[in-house]
C-alpha cells in the first residue's frame, strides 16, 4: 500500500512539472528494517522499494529518520 500512496505522490509532482526521477528522490520511505536505502545491511529491497532508495546511511528508527531527513510530511 506504501509504495501505492508514493506512487501517486510522484505522478501529482510529475504533473506539476518534476521529471519522475526529482519526484522520486524527494519521497524518503520506510518498511520494517528501517530507512531504504541502496546499501541497507538488512536486505529485502525487492520490486518498486528499489525505485525509493536513497544513498545514505542506514537508519532503523522513524525517530532517527525524522531527526536526518526533517520531512515536511508523514503518511
Amino acid at each position: 500500500a506504501a509504495i501505492g500512496i508514493a506512487d501517486l505522490c510522484v505522478k501529482a509532482m510529475e504533473a506539476d512539472g518534476c521529471t519522475q526521477q526529482e519526484a522520486r528522490d524527494k519521497v524518503w520511505m520506510m518498511d520494517i528494517d528501517g530507512l531504504l536505502t541502496k546499501d541497507r545491511k538488512a536486505g529485502n529491497l525487492d520490486g518498486h522499494k528499489k525505485w525509493y532508495a536513497k544513498d545514505h546511511k542506514d537508519l532503523k528508527t522513524l525517530i532517527e529518520v525524522v531527526k536526518e531527513v526533517k520531512p515536511t510530511c508523514l503518511i
